[in-house]
């Protein structure tokens, strides 16, 4: 909750018992951080749908990750390239809709996401967060995600 300030576990059990008590579709959220979580909240919690937050963030193709896997029950992972076209479209998209260096200010905080868990992330946060220049971002995260 916000009082927790986000942290701590979600208490699934909660969602449980209000599907249990009305008719009318639940949304299950909280703590769903891939796929797996997903599925695990509707056999757990009897939801009708389930809502990503956070989880998303730094990757974006979790939301159709998600459904080819509880439509399918397979998953095809996204490979770096693809990862990194998508990080790029939602540059592009910010800088067109907020504008260059308000989109830069903004996109550092999800590149710290997008670059969580990558082999030399770190360094490369390291890095972007000392720059203003989109181009000279990008090469920096190119190499990251194509090393």
């Amino acid at each position: 909750t916000r009082s927790q300030m986000y942290s701590g576990i979600s208490d699934w059990s909660v969602i449980k018992k209000i599907v249990a008590a009305i008719y009318i579709p639940v949304i299950g959220n909280g703590d769903i951080r891939n796929h797996e979580d997903a599925k695990k909240m509707f056999m757990e919690t009897g939801c009708s749908s389930v809502m990503i937050g956070r989880g998303a963030l730094g990757k974006p193709w979790l939301f159709n990750e998600t459904k080819n896997y509880l439509l399918t029950g397979k998953i095809k992972p996204l490979g770096c390239n693809e990862k990194f076209e998508l990080l790029k479209e939602h540059f592009d998209l910010a800088i067109h809709n907020k504008g260059l260096d308000k989109a830069v200010r903004e996109m550092k905080a999800h590149l710290c996401f997008y670059t969580k868990g990558l082999r030399h992330g770190s360094k490369v946060r390291e890095k972007v967060n000392r720059l203003t220049n989109h181009d000279k971002i990008m090469e920096l995260i190119k190499e990251l995600y194509y090393e």
